[in-house]
């Protein structure tokens, strides 16, 4: 069900006239963030703020929320005020996709509270190491824009495009930690590797689109909206598996509780 909907979605980007491609790209990641927003909300209203959980869920979805307030902007920019060539170097999507990321990070921090006596270190050493050699990597590879960024005193704009690539390796760190952690807990482990899933696709796409925007290549937008177009529906799988089967169990042991 996953795979065909992101085949369809991402079909309805790359088969759209080339000409309205951009104005369907940019309809079809509302429609993608709208689905996992409504899914996040569901899981709030069953699940409430009871039990280990239901602080962390309630962070998921705010951060899903954000970034599709952040998409929704975009979209203000595009149909309302017909600005075209977007997002702007700095606008406020970039302020809502940044707290976003707050409410990812969150979450992955509070799930690594519950289950932090089955953390394994060597696995936190490891995606340590590879965040830093990911940021690393990033900064070395835009090292000539980045001097001219701070030539020119784009300080805002330097500092907006380091943040994705930043954001993207803290949250692997914790990601990768709390799905290992939940290997062996059938219950957890499937929405725990579509979430890291999520975060990797993210990051992909993140790097993409600084790369472009440094190299002042906007053209191919559309093809790293993709990524996350499956970004979005891969964390609406995550909470719908999550709504489906933990909070549905967790609800009936509630009632037989009280009965």
């Amino acid at each position: 069900m996953l795979i065909g909907s992101i085949v369809v979605s991402v079909s309805v980007v790359i088969l759209s006239n080339p000409e309205s491609r951009k104005a369907v790209d940019i309809i079809v990641l509302d429609i993608t963030g709208a689905i996992a927003v409504t899914l996040g909300l569901i899981v709030i209203y069953r699940h409430k703020f009871d039990g280990q959980y239901g602080k962390p869920f309630f962070c998921l979805t705010m951060g899903v929320f954000f970034w599709l307030a952040a998409e929704i902007t975009i979209s203000y920019y595009y149909f309302i005020l017909l600005i075209k060539d977007v997002p702007p170097p700095v606008s406020f999507a970039d302020v809502l996709l940044l707290v976003g990321y707050v409410f990812f990070a969150l979450h992955l921090f509070m799930m690594l509270k519950i289950i932090r006596k089955k953390i394994n270190i060597a696995i936190v050493v490891g995606t340590s190491l590879a965040a830093v050699i990911f940021i690393t990597y990033t900064i070395t590879a835009h090292a000539p824009l980045i001097s001219s960024e701070f030539a020119h005193r784009h300080y805002l704009v330097f500092a907006v495009n380091i943040s994705y690539p930043v954001a993207d390796a803290i949250l692997i760190i914790p990601a990768v930690s709390v799905l290992v952690a939940h290997r062996t807990d059938y219950e957890h482990s499937i929405p725990m590797l579509l979430a890291s899933m999520s975060l990797l696709i993210n990051a992909l796409a993140d790097y993409g689109v600084v790369n472009d925007i440094m190299n002042d290549n906007t053209g191919n937008r559309w093809i790293w909206d993709l990524f996350f177009i499956s970004d979005f529906l891969i964390i609406a799988a995550s909470l719908y598996w999550y709504n489906r089967y933990y909070v549905t169990r967790e609800l009936a042991d509630r009632k037989d509780i009280r009965l």
